[in-house]
Protein backbone atom coordinates (compact mmCIF):
# COMPACT_ATOMS: atom_id res chain seq x y z
CA UNK A 1 0.00 0.00 0.00
CA UNK A 2 1.03 3.86 -0.07
CA UNK A 3 2.19 6.02 2.72
CA UNK A 4 3.43 9.12 3.72
CA UNK A 5 7.07 9.71 4.04
CA UNK A 6 7.69 12.52 6.78
CA UNK A 7 3.67 12.39 8.33
CA UNK A 8 3.52 10.28 11.52
CA UNK A 9 0.31 7.54 11.47
CA UNK A 10 -1.56 9.63 13.65
CA UNK A 11 -1.40 12.85 12.19
CA UNK A 12 -2.22 11.86 8.34
CA UNK A 13 -5.01 12.39 6.42
CA UNK A 14 -5.10 8.40 6.46
CA UNK A 15 -5.81 8.46 10.13
CA UNK A 16 -8.29 11.65 10.11
CA UNK A 17 -10.75 9.12 8.38
CA UNK A 18 -10.14 6.15 10.04
CA UNK A 19 -9.13 4.14 6.95
CA UNK A 20 -6.22 2.09 5.72
CA UNK A 21 -3.28 3.93 3.32
CA UNK A 22 -4.72 1.44 0.09
CA UNK A 23 -8.41 2.03 0.91
CA UNK A 24 -10.60 2.22 -1.95
CA UNK A 25 -12.39 5.62 -2.92
CA UNK A 26 -15.84 3.78 -1.61
CA UNK A 27 -14.31 2.93 1.77
CA UNK A 28 -12.70 6.23 1.76
CA UNK A 29 -16.58 8.17 0.69
CA UNK A 30 -18.06 6.23 3.34
CA UNK A 31 -15.29 6.73 5.90
CA UNK A 32 -16.04 10.28 5.51
CA UNK A 33 -19.60 10.82 5.34
CA UNK A 34 -19.67 8.95 8.44
CA UNK A 35 -17.61 10.97 10.33
CA UNK A 36 -18.92 14.25 8.64
CA UNK A 37 -22.28 13.01 10.28
CA UNK A 38 -20.90 12.43 13.43
CA UNK A 39 -18.48 16.12 13.89
CA UNK A 40 -20.64 18.56 11.99
CA UNK A 41 -20.94 21.62 13.34
CA UNK A 42 -24.60 21.66 13.09
CA UNK A 43 -24.70 18.65 15.30
CA UNK A 44 -21.60 18.96 17.39
CA UNK A 45 -20.69 23.13 17.67
CA UNK A 46 -17.57 22.07 18.97
CA UNK A 47 -15.69 20.18 16.74
CA UNK A 48 -15.66 22.39 14.20
CA UNK A 49 -11.72 22.60 14.12
CA UNK A 50 -12.39 18.26 13.46
CA UNK A 51 -14.63 18.78 10.94
CA UNK A 52 -12.19 21.01 8.97
CA UNK A 53 -9.44 18.46 9.12
CA UNK A 54 -11.58 16.11 7.84
CA UNK A 55 -12.78 18.04 5.26
CA UNK A 56 -9.40 18.51 3.85
CA UNK A 57 -8.46 15.31 4.28
CA UNK A 58 -11.39 13.99 2.16
CA UNK A 59 -10.65 16.57 -0.61
CA UNK A 60 -7.07 15.55 -0.58
CA UNK A 61 -7.63 11.77 -0.76
CA UNK A 62 -11.09 11.83 -2.92
CA UNK A 63 -9.19 13.31 -5.95
CA UNK A 64 -6.67 10.94 -7.53
CA UNK A 65 -4.04 12.92 -8.39
CA UNK A 66 -3.68 14.89 -4.89
CA UNK A 67 -3.72 11.57 -3.47
CA UNK A 68 -0.39 10.28 -5.59
CA UNK A 69 0.90 13.58 -4.77
CA UNK A 70 0.28 13.23 -0.89
CA UNK A 71 1.12 9.80 -0.83
CA UNK A 72 4.74 10.79 -2.09
CA UNK A 73 5.17 14.35 -0.57
CA UNK A 74 2.76 14.61 2.09
CA UNK A 75 0.30 17.57 3.25
CA UNK A 76 3.59 20.14 2.11
CA UNK A 77 3.34 18.38 -1.45
CA UNK A 78 -0.07 18.80 -1.96
CA UNK A 79 0.23 22.65 -1.02
CA UNK A 80 3.15 23.01 -3.13
CA UNK A 81 1.14 21.56 -6.02
CA UNK A 82 -2.09 24.29 -5.42
CA UNK A 83 0.70 27.15 -5.17
CA UNK A 84 2.02 26.06 -8.49
CA UNK A 85 -0.90 25.30 -10.37
CA UNK A 86 -1.93 29.16 -9.23
CA UNK A 87 0.97 30.24 -11.33
CA UNK A 88 0.06 28.29 -14.21
CA UNK A 89 2.56 25.12 -13.84
CA UNK A 90 0.82 22.09 -15.01
CA UNK A 91 -0.28 19.96 -12.09
CA UNK A 92 1.30 16.55 -14.08
CA UNK A 93 4.56 17.94 -13.15
CA UNK A 94 4.37 16.44 -9.25
CA UNK A 95 3.65 13.10 -10.89
CA UNK A 96 6.88 10.56 -10.15
CA UNK A 97 6.33 9.23 -13.92
CA UNK A 98 6.23 12.60 -15.11
CA UNK A 99 9.56 13.61 -13.38
CA UNK A 100 11.52 10.91 -14.49
CA UNK A 101 9.80 11.47 -18.08
CA UNK A 102 10.89 15.14 -18.09
CA UNK A 103 14.18 13.87 -16.60
CA UNK A 104 14.65 11.66 -19.37
CA UNK A 105 13.43 14.75 -21.91
CA UNK A 106 15.71 17.56 -20.40
CA UNK A 107 18.95 14.83 -21.02
CA UNK A 108 18.25 13.97 -24.50
CA UNK A 109 17.70 18.31 -25.00
CA UNK A 110 21.06 18.53 -23.45
CA UNK A 111 22.86 15.90 -25.05
CA UNK A 112 21.46 16.58 -28.82
CA UNK A 113 21.97 20.19 -28.36
CA UNK A 114 25.73 20.41 -26.49
CA UNK A 115 27.60 17.62 -27.76
CA UNK A 116 25.73 15.51 -30.57
CA UNK A 117 25.41 18.59 -32.56
CA UNK A 118 28.50 20.07 -31.91
CA UNK A 119 30.90 17.06 -32.34
CA UNK A 120 29.37 16.32 -36.02
CA UNK A 121 29.20 20.33 -36.72
CA UNK A 122 33.08 20.08 -35.99
CA UNK A 123 33.71 16.99 -37.78
CA UNK A 124 32.03 17.81 -41.07
CA UNK A 125 33.75 21.28 -41.17
CA UNK A 126 37.08 19.70 -40.76
CA UNK A 127 35.98 17.19 -43.32
CA UNK A 128 36.07 14.01 -41.27
CA UNK A 129 32.34 13.55 -42.30
CA UNK A 130 31.02 14.24 -46.15
CA UNK A 131 27.31 14.23 -44.61
CA UNK A 132 25.19 16.79 -46.60
CA UNK A 133 23.95 19.91 -44.16
CA UNK A 134 20.63 18.31 -43.75
CA UNK A 135 21.58 15.28 -42.15
CA UNK A 136 24.06 17.42 -39.83
CA UNK A 137 21.73 19.76 -38.72
CA UNK A 138 18.97 16.57 -38.17
CA UNK A 139 19.94 16.28 -34.41
CA UNK A 140 19.29 19.83 -33.62
CA UNK A 141 16.20 19.46 -35.99
CA UNK A 142 15.35 16.52 -33.61
CA UNK A 143 15.84 18.11 -30.53
CA UNK A 144 13.65 21.74 -31.68
CA UNK A 145 10.75 19.63 -32.20
CA UNK A 146 10.64 17.71 -28.82
CA UNK A 147 10.79 21.18 -27.43
CA UNK A 148 8.26 22.63 -29.83
CA UNK A 149 5.61 19.82 -28.15
CA UNK A 150 6.35 20.74 -24.87
CA UNK A 151 5.54 24.01 -25.50
CA UNK A 152 2.68 23.33 -27.04
CA UNK A 153 1.57 20.83 -24.15
CA UNK A 154 2.55 23.77 -21.41
CA UNK A 155 -0.35 26.35 -20.40
CA UNK A 156 0.01 29.47 -22.19
CA UNK A 157 1.81 32.63 -21.01
CA UNK A 158 0.44 34.74 -18.98
CA UNK A 159 2.56 37.87 -20.64
CA UNK A 160 1.35 41.42 -20.32
CA UNK A 161 1.66 44.77 -23.44
CA UNK A 162 2.05 43.55 -26.72
CA UNK A 163 2.30 40.24 -26.57
CA UNK A 164 -1.54 39.73 -25.55
CA UNK A 165 -1.91 39.90 -29.39
CA UNK A 166 0.33 37.05 -30.15
CA UNK A 167 -1.33 33.56 -29.14
CA UNK A 168 1.67 30.80 -28.58
CA UNK A 169 4.38 33.19 -28.44
CA UNK A 170 6.96 30.61 -27.51
CA UNK A 171 5.67 28.51 -30.41
CA UNK A 172 6.16 31.26 -32.45
CA UNK A 173 9.81 31.92 -31.41
CA UNK A 174 10.92 28.14 -31.48
CA UNK A 175 8.95 28.09 -35.10
CA UNK A 176 11.50 30.90 -35.99
CA UNK A 177 14.69 29.63 -34.82
CA UNK A 178 13.81 26.11 -37.14
CA UNK A 179 12.79 28.17 -40.05
CA UNK A 180 16.32 29.61 -39.84
CA UNK A 181 18.34 26.46 -39.50
CA UNK A 182 16.21 24.96 -42.23
CA UNK A 183 17.43 28.15 -44.28
CA UNK A 184 20.81 27.77 -43.45
CA UNK A 185 20.95 24.05 -43.80
CA UNK A 186 19.32 24.19 -47.21
CA UNK A 187 22.31 27.33 -48.03
CA UNK A 188 25.20 25.42 -47.10
CA UNK A 189 24.12 22.51 -49.17
CA UNK A 190 23.17 24.30 -52.02
CA UNK A 191 25.16 26.90 -52.12
CA UNK A 192 25.55 29.53 -55.15
CA UNK A 193 22.32 27.45 -56.77
CA UNK A 194 20.08 28.20 -53.47
CA UNK A 195 17.24 30.77 -54.77
CA UNK A 196 18.81 33.04 -51.38
CA UNK A 197 21.48 34.37 -50.02
CA UNK A 198 23.07 34.02 -46.64
CA UNK A 199 21.76 37.77 -45.48
CA UNK A 200 18.41 36.16 -45.76
CA UNK A 201 18.48 32.87 -44.39
CA UNK A 202 19.28 35.15 -41.45
CA UNK A 203 16.46 36.95 -41.31
CA UNK A 204 13.97 34.38 -39.15
CA UNK A 205 16.27 34.48 -36.42
CA UNK A 206 16.77 38.50 -36.52
CA UNK A 207 13.33 38.49 -36.07
CA UNK A 208 13.30 36.05 -33.04
CA UNK A 209 15.84 38.41 -31.46
CA UNK A 210 13.51 41.74 -31.95
CA UNK A 211 10.50 39.96 -30.97
CA UNK A 212 12.38 38.58 -27.60
CA UNK A 213 14.03 42.33 -27.21
CA UNK A 214 9.98 43.91 -27.45
CA UNK A 215 9.00 41.57 -24.87
CA UNK A 216 11.43 41.90 -22.66
CA UNK A 217 11.05 45.25 -23.26
CA UNK A 218 7.47 45.75 -22.56
CA UNK A 219 8.01 43.39 -19.56
CA UNK A 220 10.09 46.07 -17.65
CA UNK A 221 9.44 49.59 -19.46
CA UNK A 222 6.57 49.50 -17.03
CA UNK A 223 8.75 49.46 -14.04
CA UNK A 224 11.25 51.44 -15.14
CA UNK A 225 9.13 54.43 -16.43
CA UNK A 226 5.88 54.18 -14.50
CA UNK A 227 6.64 53.45 -11.20
CA UNK A 228 8.67 55.71 -8.37
CA UNK A 229 7.68 59.17 -10.69
CA UNK A 230 6.84 60.11 -7.08
CA UNK A 231 10.76 60.21 -5.93
CA UNK A 232 11.91 56.83 -6.28
CA UNK A 233 12.43 55.96 -2.73
CA UNK A 234 12.63 52.92 -1.16
CA UNK A 235 11.13 49.46 -2.72
CA UNK A 236 9.82 51.46 -5.60
CA UNK A 237 12.92 53.24 -6.33
CA UNK A 238 15.24 49.86 -6.33
CA UNK A 239 13.34 47.98 -8.59
CA UNK A 240 12.62 51.02 -10.78
CA UNK A 241 16.67 51.07 -10.77
CA UNK A 242 16.88 47.43 -11.34
CA UNK A 243 14.15 47.39 -14.46
CA UNK A 244 16.29 50.05 -15.97
CA UNK A 245 18.95 48.29 -15.92
CA UNK A 246 17.88 45.19 -17.30
CA UNK A 247 16.46 47.62 -20.57
CA UNK A 248 19.83 49.06 -20.86
CA UNK A 249 20.95 44.90 -20.95
CA UNK A 250 18.06 44.31 -23.48
CA UNK A 251 18.97 47.07 -25.87
CA UNK A 252 22.67 46.36 -25.82
CA UNK A 253 22.27 42.57 -26.07
CA UNK A 254 19.81 42.38 -29.07
CA UNK A 255 21.63 45.45 -30.88
CA UNK A 256 25.20 43.60 -30.68
CA UNK A 257 23.26 40.36 -31.61
CA UNK A 258 21.42 41.72 -34.57
CA UNK A 259 24.82 43.66 -35.60
CA UNK A 260 26.68 40.85 -35.30
CA UNK A 261 24.20 38.85 -37.83
CA UNK A 262 23.77 41.45 -40.57
CA UNK A 263 27.97 42.22 -40.50
CA UNK A 264 28.37 37.89 -41.08
CA UNK A 265 25.84 38.57 -44.09
CA UNK A 266 27.62 41.01 -45.30
CA UNK A 267 30.71 39.38 -44.95
CA UNK A 268 29.78 35.99 -46.62
CA UNK A 269 27.55 37.21 -49.09
CA UNK A 270 30.67 39.86 -50.54
CA UNK A 271 28.39 43.26 -49.88
CA UNK A 272 30.73 45.18 -48.30
CA UNK A 273 34.49 45.31 -47.64
CA UNK A 274 34.27 44.03 -44.04
CA UNK A 275 37.53 42.30 -42.53
CA UNK A 276 36.75 39.02 -39.85
CA UNK A 277 37.38 41.42 -36.47
CA UNK A 278 34.71 43.67 -37.90
CA UNK A 279 32.32 40.77 -38.35
CA UNK A 280 33.69 39.25 -34.27
CA UNK A 281 33.60 42.63 -32.46
CA UNK A 282 30.22 42.64 -31.43
CA UNK A 283 31.10 39.02 -30.19
CA UNK A 284 33.71 40.28 -27.99
CA UNK A 285 31.29 43.14 -26.79
CA UNK A 286 28.74 40.22 -26.27
CA UNK A 287 31.19 38.90 -24.16
CA UNK A 288 32.54 42.16 -22.35
CA UNK A 289 28.87 42.75 -21.48
CA UNK A 290 28.27 38.89 -19.79
CA UNK A 291 31.49 39.71 -18.28
CA UNK A 292 30.34 42.49 -16.56
CA UNK A 293 26.78 40.96 -15.77
CA UNK A 294 29.21 38.08 -13.67
CA UNK A 295 31.12 40.79 -11.68
CA UNK A 296 27.83 42.40 -10.55
CA UNK A 297 27.10 38.44 -9.59
CA UNK A 298 29.78 38.87 -7.44
CA UNK A 299 29.24 42.18 -5.96
CA UNK A 300 25.98 41.40 -5.13
CA UNK A 301 27.16 38.76 -2.80
CA UNK A 302 27.69 40.53 -0.06
CA UNK A 303 24.23 41.82 -0.04
CA UNK A 304 22.35 39.01 0.24
CA UNK A 305 20.34 39.10 4.09
CA UNK A 306 20.28 35.25 4.65
CA UNK A 307 23.44 32.54 4.22
CA UNK A 308 21.44 30.72 1.42
CA UNK A 309 20.77 33.46 -0.54
CA UNK A 310 24.72 34.12 -0.72
CA UNK A 311 25.48 30.37 -1.41
CA UNK A 312 23.51 30.72 -4.40
CA UNK A 313 24.81 33.50 -5.40
CA UNK A 314 28.27 32.31 -5.26
CA UNK A 315 27.72 29.59 -6.99
CA UNK A 316 25.75 31.52 -9.70
CA UNK A 317 28.55 33.95 -9.68
CA UNK A 318 31.17 30.85 -10.08
CA UNK A 319 29.11 29.85 -13.30
CA UNK A 320 29.18 33.00 -14.94
CA UNK A 321 33.11 33.44 -14.36
CA UNK A 322 33.24 30.06 -15.87
CA UNK A 323 31.26 30.16 -18.90
CA UNK A 324 32.61 33.78 -19.13
CA UNK A 325 36.32 32.16 -19.42
CA UNK A 326 35.08 29.25 -22.01
CA UNK A 327 33.80 31.30 -24.03
CA UNK A 328 37.08 34.21 -23.90
CA UNK A 329 39.20 30.85 -25.24
CA UNK A 330 36.62 29.63 -27.68
CA UNK A 331 36.18 33.45 -29.69
CA UNK A 332 39.81 33.83 -29.41
CA UNK A 333 41.15 30.54 -31.27
CA UNK A 334 37.75 31.62 -33.41
CA UNK A 335 39.67 34.83 -34.30
CA UNK A 336 42.69 33.61 -34.73
CA UNK A 337 41.26 31.43 -37.96
CA UNK A 338 39.02 33.75 -39.36
CA UNK A 339 41.16 37.04 -39.18
CA UNK A 340 44.81 35.75 -38.65
CA UNK A 341 44.44 32.24 -40.89
CA UNK A 342 45.83 30.45 -38.42
CA UNK A 343 45.71 26.71 -39.29
CA UNK A 344 43.51 25.86 -36.54
CA UNK A 345 40.71 22.93 -36.41
CA UNK A 346 37.08 23.43 -35.39
CA UNK A 347 37.59 20.67 -33.24
CA UNK A 348 40.30 22.86 -31.55
CA UNK A 349 38.80 25.76 -31.52
CA UNK A 350 35.21 24.34 -29.43
CA UNK A 351 37.69 21.62 -27.30
CA UNK A 352 37.54 23.87 -24.13
CA UNK A 353 33.69 23.89 -24.62
CA UNK A 354 33.06 20.38 -25.31
CA UNK A 355 35.40 19.55 -22.37
CA UNK A 356 33.60 21.67 -19.81
CA UNK A 357 30.30 20.23 -21.26
CA UNK A 358 31.42 16.46 -21.04
CA UNK A 359 32.49 17.07 -17.20
CA UNK A 360 29.35 18.87 -16.32
CA UNK A 361 26.96 15.75 -18.37
CA UNK A 362 29.23 13.08 -16.19
CA UNK A 363 28.62 15.10 -13.15
CA UNK A 364 24.85 15.59 -13.56
CA UNK A 365 24.33 12.17 -14.68
CA UNK A 366 26.16 10.74 -11.31
CA UNK A 367 23.97 13.16 -9.35
CA UNK A 368 20.71 12.00 -10.46
CA UNK A 369 22.06 8.62 -10.04
CA UNK A 370 22.75 9.07 -6.40
CA UNK A 371 19.67 11.15 -5.55
CA UNK A 372 17.45 8.19 -6.79
CA UNK A 373 18.95 5.84 -4.65
CA UNK A 374 18.66 8.10 -1.81
CA UNK A 375 15.23 8.60 -2.40
CA UNK A 376 14.39 4.74 -2.87
CA UNK A 377 16.34 4.25 0.20
CA UNK A 378 14.02 6.75 1.93
CA UNK A 379 11.25 5.65 0.62
CA UNK A 380 11.57 2.08 1.59
CA UNK A 381 12.77 3.03 4.80
CA UNK A 382 9.74 4.84 5.69
CA UNK A 383 7.66 1.83 4.62
CA UNK A 384 9.61 -1.08 6.75
CA UNK A 385 9.15 1.74 9.25
CA UNK A 386 5.54 2.13 8.84
CA UNK A 387 5.08 -1.89 8.37
CA UNK A 388 6.79 -2.39 11.99
CA UNK A 389 4.70 0.02 13.70
CA UNK A 390 1.69 -2.36 12.29
CA UNK A 391 3.66 -5.39 13.26
CA UNK A 392 4.61 -3.80 16.82
CA UNK A 393 0.50 -2.80 17.73
CA UNK A 394 -0.74 -6.02 16.42
CA UNK A 395 2.00 -7.83 18.98
CA UNK A 396 0.86 -5.89 21.64
CA UNK A 397 -2.77 -6.75 21.29
CA UNK A 398 -2.18 -9.95 21.05
CA UNK A 399 -0.48 -9.86 24.03
CA UNK A 400 -3.57 -8.00 25.97
CA UNK A 401 -5.88 -10.50 24.65
CA UNK A 402 -4.10 -13.42 25.69
CA UNK A 403 -3.70 -11.85 29.17
CA UNK A 404 -7.22 -10.86 29.26
CA UNK A 405 -9.60 -13.25 27.13
CA UNK A 406 -12.32 -10.27 27.65
CA UNK A 407 -10.44 -8.14 26.00
CA UNK A 408 -10.10 -10.16 22.63
CA UNK A 409 -12.86 -8.67 21.14
CA UNK A 410 -12.35 -5.08 22.09
CA UNK A 411 -8.74 -5.46 20.61
CA UNK A 412 -9.62 -7.07 17.44
CA UNK A 413 -7.97 -10.50 18.44
CA UNK A 414 -10.51 -13.68 17.35
CA UNK A 415 -11.29 -15.02 20.47
CA UNK A 416 -9.96 -17.97 19.47
CA UNK A 417 -6.21 -17.00 19.33
CA UNK A 418 -6.91 -15.47 22.64
CA UNK A 419 -6.06 -18.70 24.73
CA UNK A 420 -3.86 -21.72 23.25
CA UNK A 421 -6.43 -24.55 22.56
CA UNK A 422 -4.02 -26.92 24.69
CA UNK A 423 -2.46 -27.02 28.08
CA UNK A 424 1.04 -26.21 28.16
CA UNK A 425 3.39 -29.03 27.05
CA UNK A 426 4.44 -31.36 29.45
Amino acid sequence: GSFTPGVSVSESYYSLLSVEPHATPDEIRKAYRKLALRFHPDKNPDAGETFQKISTAYATLSDPQRRQVYDRFGEQGVQIMEQAAAYGVPPWLLNPAAQSGLLCVLLVVVVGLVVVFPVILTMRIDGGLAWPWPAVFTPLWLVDLLVLALAAASPRDRDAGCWRCVPNRRQVNLALLLAFQLLLAYKLDAGEQAPFSYSESFLPLEISIFLGAVAELCMHGRTALGRGRGGGQGAEGADRAAAQRRLVSVVARSSLQLSFLGLLGCRVDDLLPVTWWTVLTPLWLLLLLYCLRAAASCASIKAAAQEEERVARRVLAGLSSAASLICFFCLLLLSLRLAEGVPLSAALILTPFLTVVGLLLCCTCTSCICAGVLVSADADGAADGLAAGDAYQRHCDEESAQSDPSAASASGVPPAAAAPRGGPAG
